[in-house]
């Protein structure tokens, strides 16, 4: 969980071929501010995402991380990469703060932003959660499909 600056953080989930992006995220939490205070198993990650402050993506390769989606749902403000279709799940500036793959100072800055204003990440996390019941919540999916489904079997009508 990250607080403000001297925020304590955790990073769950890396394995043996995700070390240096783990030094990496301890290089951007200490200039941040903060500390790292475990790297955690990602047996333990919901349990860990439940209490937590902040949630952050780094990966270089996701396309539609569901874990975004289920931090959105716990109110968590994101930081994560702008790849792939992350930007379709976050906005940039109301959702939270995405940033290039390996910018480290970008990284930072986000980190910061979080660390240093609670407001800040109360809203951020208000408007994930909000997001993700709007346009990702199983209810809307479904609701999505049925619409799509619908629409293909009356025009395939309408063609013969």
């Amino acid at each position: 969980a990250c607080w403000k600056v001297g925020a304590r953080c955790l990073v769950v989930g890396a394995s043996n071929g995700d070390i240096e992006k783990c030094t990496d995220y301890e290089k951007a939490i200490h200039a941040a501010g903060g500390t790292l205070i475990e790297r955690g198993p990602a047996s333990r990650v919901y349990r860990i995402m439940a209490a937590a402050d902040i949630y952050v993506c780094n990966s270089s390769i996701e396309s539609f991380p569901l874990s975004i989606l289920e931090a959105m749902s716990l109110s968590l403000p994101i930081v994560s990469t702008n790849i792939n279709g992350i930007p379709e799940q976050v906005t940039h500036g109301t959702e939270g703060l995405l940033y290039p793959p390996t910018d480290l100072p970008a990284l930072t800055s986000a980190l910061r932003q979080f660390f240093e204003s609670e407001a800040t990440r109360t809203s951020f996390g208000q408007a994930a959660c909000a997001r993700a019941e709007k346009y990702f919540s199983l209810e809307t999916m479904v609701n999505r499909w049925q619409q799509l489904l619908t629409d293909v079997c009356a025009s395939k009508d309408a063609s013969l």
